[in-house]
C-alpha cells in the first residue's frame, strides 16, 4: 500500500475479510435466526433402493411441539413442481448455445426430474420422504423417529461394474441398462491407425475414488414469507442461481423472491446446486405462515450433500520407438449416483485428455452410469484432476517400460510455446503457455538433482523414498452470465456489486485491488456487496475459476467507463477540452499544468448536479456479460513420499508446485488457494474414500470416524512459486488459481509411491493409496 492507500494488482495485502472472520464475526447460514421460527427435520430413507408402500405420520403429528408433518402429497396439493436438472448436460466449452455431450445413437441423454420428497420409490440412502416441523429442534427430531414407513426393499447397485451387469436392478425406468449417457469424442479411425503403427503401447485401468464434499460449514437454510414475498437465507456459490431456480419450482415471480448468502464456509462445487432442502424450507414457510429453519448435521451431509469423482477409466497410450506419443484411447465411465445432477466431470475430462502434450490422435468413449448412491456433482476440478491423473500415470508407466527418463519423455512430447495457439486433438485451443519451462522450474524447486542422496538416506533407515511429478493444464469455463455494478460517491467511498460469491477466495480483497489500482482510489475505501438478490440483479456465482476471469473483466470495463465519464466531468469543471484531460492515480489533470480535480471531487460534483451537461449522472458504471472467456491455467507439481515397509504407510515429506495462473492479482491469495487445493488432492490420493456396502447400499463411511481427512501434521510445508504467462483472452491477463493445487496432486502422489516401490515390481496402486493397499502391493497381494 502506497502513501495514497492504493493497492493494485500484484500486491499481497492482508485480506479484508480476515479481520471479520478470524474474530468470530462472520455470518454463516446457521447464524441466521428469525423471530418465531419453526424447526424442520427430514425423515430420510434407511434403504438405498425401495418402493414406498405407505407413510404413516399420525404418531408424529400428535407428538409434543409438532406443528406439521409434510409429505409429497402435501407438496403436490400446493401445486409445486420437481427440481429440474437442466444443467446435467452442460454447455459446450466454446459455443454455449449447444450442449457438450450427445448419445452416439442420437437418443436423449437421461436426466429425470427430482421430487423434493420421494413418494413412490427411494433410490439412495438418505433420500427425504417427509418433513417434520416443530417448535424446537429437539421436538422435530423426536417426532421424526415416529414417522412409520412401510418399504418394499429392492436390490441395490452401488458400483459402476454392478450397475452395468446385465442382471442389475434398474435405478430408473428411463435409463436402460442404468446408462444415462453413452457417447464418443475424437477420431476413432485415425486413432486406430496410429495404434496399429505404434512401437509400444501402454494400457492401464484407473479407478478414481468417490469423495465427500467435507466443507467446513454444513448446509443450512432459513426461509420466511412477508405477504407474497419469500426470503431465503442459505449458503451458496451464487444466490441469483437459487433465486431463479426457486421461481420456477414454486411458481413464483422472480421479483417476489430474495435469496441472501452471506459468509460461506467452503463450496468446492457441490454448494452450487439448489438442493431439495432449500425448496422444502421455502415451501414450508409459506404453508406454515412462519419462518422455518433447517440445518444439516454432519452425518446427514454424508447421505444428502452431492459427492465427487467416482470414475473408472480404461486408457491406452501409443508411442513410437523414441517415446513420442502417437495416439491415446480412453473409455471414461462415471458413477453419477441416483440422480443425474451433473455430467460436467465427463464433459470436462474428455476435452482435457491430452493435457499439455502433443498427441496427434485421440478417441474417447464416455458413459454416465446410474447407481443407488448419493448423486455426483462437480467437485474442485470436476474431471480435470482425473484427466491429469490418467495422463501423468501413463507417462510414468511408459517411461519405466521403455527405460526413458521421466522428465525426458515429457520433454519429447510437451507442447512448446512456439506452437501456440495450439489446438489439441480433443478440440481445446491453448492460447499461451510455457509448460516445459514450468516443469524445469519445479524440478529445480523440488531439488530433483539431490533425490538419489535422499533415497539412500531413507534406505539406511529401512524406508523407501519416491519422487513423483506431473504437469497439468485446466480449461475452466463456468456459468455464461455475469454482472458488475460500480459506483464512487462524493464522500470518498467505492461500492462494487457482483454476482459472484466468495466461499473463501477473498473477493473483497482482490476485486478491491483491481479497482484501487485502475482508479487510483484507497484500497480501504472499497466495499463489495454480493450474495443478496435484492442487490445483485444478475450473476452466475463462483465456480470453475470464473470469478476474476469474468467479474474481473467486467470490473475493468466499469473502471474504464468511470474514467471516461470522469474525464468529461473534469473537463467541464476545469473549463478545458476533453482531449486536454489525462487521468492518473485518482486525479484528472489538464495536460502540461498543475490544475487537477480528484476523482471523488468529480463524484461529489456529479451528485450535486453541478457539472454542466452531465446533470442527473453519477460516477458509476455497470457491465453485463453473456458468453465464454476461456483460459488455461497450468503448472507442475512434485511430491516426495517416504514409505514404511512394515506398515505400508506413505508419508509426504516434500511437496513443491509452480503455477501459471496468468496475472496473479494477489500472489498471497493464490498461494493459499494452492495450499488448500493440494491438501484436498493428496487427501483423496491417500485416505479420503466414500464407501458403500455393495449388498445393502448403506454408506460405511458416514462420519469423520470412518471418513479420513488430512490434518496439518500430515503434510509438509509447501514450496510454491508463480510463473506468470498472462493470457490475451481477457484484459487482466488472468487464468485462474482456485483449482491448480488439486489438479496434479493425485498423479504426483501415486507416481511417487510407485517410484518408491519400483524394486518390488509395483507399477500402479489405485486410489486411495491406504497403508493396507501399499502393504499388499509390497507383498505382491491384491
Amino acid at each position: 500500500m502506497d502513501g495514497d492507500g492504493i493497492v493494485g494488482i500484484g500486491a499481497s495485502p492482508p485480506r479484508k475479510e480476515d479481520q471479520r472472520l478470524l474474530t468470530g464475526n462472520g455470518n454463516y447460514s446457521d447464524d441466521v435466526n428469525l423471530g418465531g421460527q419453526l424447526y424442520a427435520v427430514l425423515v430420510r430413507s434407511p434403504h438405498a433402493h425401495a418402493n414406498i408402500n405407505t407413510i404413516d405420520t399420525k404418531a408424529a403429528k400428535a407428538a409434543p411441539g409438532v406443528a406439521a408433518v409434510l409429505t409429497d402429497a402435501d407438496y403436490q396439493a400446493d401445486g409445486h413442481g420437481p427440481l429440474p436438472s437442466p444443467g446435467a448436460n452442460p454447455a459446450h466449452t466454446y459455443d454455449y448455445k449447444i450442449q457438450a455431450l450427445a448419445n452416439s445413437d442420437g437418443s436423449n441423454i437421461f436426466s429425470a426430474l427430482i421430487p423434493p420428497l420421494a413418494s413412490d420409490k427411494v433410490r439412495h440412502i438418505g433420500e427425504p420422504l417427509a418433513m417434520v416441523i416443530a417448535e424446537t429442534l429437539a421436538a422435530a427430531q423426536d417426532a421424526a423417529e415416529l414417522v412409520a414407513v412401510d418399504y418394499e426393499i429392492l436390490d441395490a447397485v452401488t458400483t459402476i461394474s454392478a450397475a452395468l451387469d446385465p442382471s442389475a436392478p434398474t435405478v430408473w425406468d428411463g435409463a436402460a441398462g442404468n446408462i444415462g449417457v453413452d457417447g464418443e469424442h475424437g477420431d476413432d479411425g485415425l486413432t486406430s491407425r496410429a495404434f496399429d503403427a505404434a512401437d509400444h503401447i501402454v494400457q492401464q485401468q484407473f479407478v478414481t475414488n468417490r469423495v465427500a464434499n467435507a466443507q467446513l460449514e454444513p448446509r443450512a437454510a432459513v426461509a420466511a414469507f412477508s405477504g407474497d414475498n419469500l426470503t431465503l437465507y442459505t449458503g451458496s456459490q451464487g444466490s441469483f442461481v437459487y433465486k431463479m431456480g426457486l421461481a420456477g419450482i414454486l411458481g413464483m415471480a422472480p421479483e417476489k423472491i430474495r435469496v441472501v448468502t452471506r459468509d460461506v464456509g467452503g463450496g468446492f462445487g457441490p454448494r452450487g446446486s439448489l438442493y431439495r432442502e432449500y425448496v422444502l424450507t421455502a415451501w414450508a414457510a409459506k404453508r406454515m405462515g412462519r419462518a422455518v429453519k433447517w440445518t444439516s448435521d454432519r452425518s446427514e451431509a454424508f447421505v444428502s450433500d452431492h459427492q465427487g469423482r467416482d470414475l473408472v477409466a480404461r486408457t491406452a497410450l501409443a508411442l513410437d520407438k523414441d517415446g513420442r506419443f502417437l495416439a491415446m484411447r480412453v473409455h471414461l465411465i462415471t458413477n453419477v449416483g441416483a440422480h443425474a445432477v451433473s455430467y460436467v466431470p465427463l464433459s470436462n475430462g474428455l476435452r482435457l485428455v491430452p493435457t499439455v502434450y502433443d498427441i496427434p490422435a485421440l478417441h474417447v468413449r464416455y458413459q454416465g452410469v446410474l447407481t443407488n448412491t448419493v448423486s455426483i456433482s462437480v467437485y474442485r476440478g470436476a474431471g480435470r484432476p482425473e484427466a491429469v491423473y490418467h495422463m501423468e500415470r501413463l507417462i510414468d508407466i511408459a517411461a519405466r517400460e521403455m527405460n526413458i527418463d521421466r522428465a525426458e519423455i515429457r520433454r519429447r512430447n510437451i507442447i512448446p510455446p512456439s506452437a501456440m495457439p495450439y489446438t489439441s486433438a480433443a478440440g481445446l485451443i491453448y492460447d499461451c503457455g510455457e509448460f516445459e519451462s514450468i516443469m524445469d522450474q519445479n524440478l529445480a524447486l523440488a531439488d530433483w538433482a539431490g533425490l538419489a542422496a535422499r533415497k539412500d538416506e531413507a534406505r539406511s533407515r529401512g524406508k523407501r523414498r519416491g519422487f513423483g511429478f506431473g504437469n497439468y493444464v485446466e480449461a475452466p469455463v463456468g456459468a455464461i452470465r455475469e454482472r458488475i455494478e460500480l459506483e464512487l460517491t462524493g464522500d470518498g467511498q467505492v461500492r462494487i456489486v457482483a454476482g459472484t460469491q466468495s466461499t473463501g477466495q477473498g473477493h473483497e480483497t482482490t476485486y478491491a485491488q483491481v479497482v484501487s489500482g485502475e482508479l487510483g482510489v484507497p484500497f480501504d475505501a472499497i466495499e463489495l456487496a454480493t450474495g443478496d438478490t435484492d442487490v445483485v440483479k444478475l450473476g452466475g456465482g463462483t465456480h470453475s475459476n470464473r470469478s476474476m476471469r469474468i467479474a474481473g473483466t467486467l470490473i475493468h470495463q466499469c473502471d474504464a467507463e468511470i474514467i471516461e465519464t470522469g474525464t468529461r466531468a473534469a473537463a467541464a469543471m476545469l473549463e478545458a477540452g476533453v482531449s486536454d484531460i489525462v487521468f492518473e492515480r485518482g486525479a484528472f489533470q489538464i495536460v502540461g499544468t498543475d490544475r487537477q480535480v480528484g476523482i471523488f471531487q468529480v463524484a461529489a460534483a456529479l451528485e450535486a448536479g453541478k457539472v454542466p451537461g452531465l446533470e442527473g449522472q453519477r460516477l458509476a458504471a455497470d457491465a453485463d456479460f453473456e458468453g465464454r472467456i476461456p483460459a488455461y491455467p497450468n503448472g507442475c507439481a512434485a511430491a516426495e513420499v517416504e514409505v514404511d515397509l512394515e506398515t505400508g504407510a506413505a508419508h509426504i515429506v516434500r511437496y513443491s508446485q509452480v503455477d501459471d495462473v496468468g496475472r496473479a492479482v494477489n500472489p498471497m491469495i493464490v498461494d493459499g488457494q494452492v495450499h488448500g487445493g493440494i491438501v484436498q488432492g493428496v487427501g483423496q490420493a491417500l485416505m479420503e474414500n466414500c464407501v458403500y456396502d455393495p449388498a445393502s447400499g448403506q454408506i460405511l463411511s458416514g462420519s469423520f470416524m470412518d471418513y479420513a481427512l488430512m490434518r496439518a501434521g500430515d503434510v509438509p510445508s509447501f514450496a510454491i512459486a508463480v510463473h506468470e504467462v498472462p493470457t490475451k483472452g481477457n484484459p487482466l491477463g488472468v487464468k485462474g488459481g482456485g483449482e491448480g493445487g488439486t489438479t496434479p496432486s493425485m498423479a504426483c502422489i501415486i507416481n511417487a509411491i510407485t517410484d518408491a516401490l519400483e524394486e518390488f515390481g509395483v507399477d500402479h496402486i489405485d486410489l486411495p493409496a491406504t497403508p493396507e493397499k501399499v502393504w499388499r502391493a509390497i507383498h505382491g497381494q491384491t
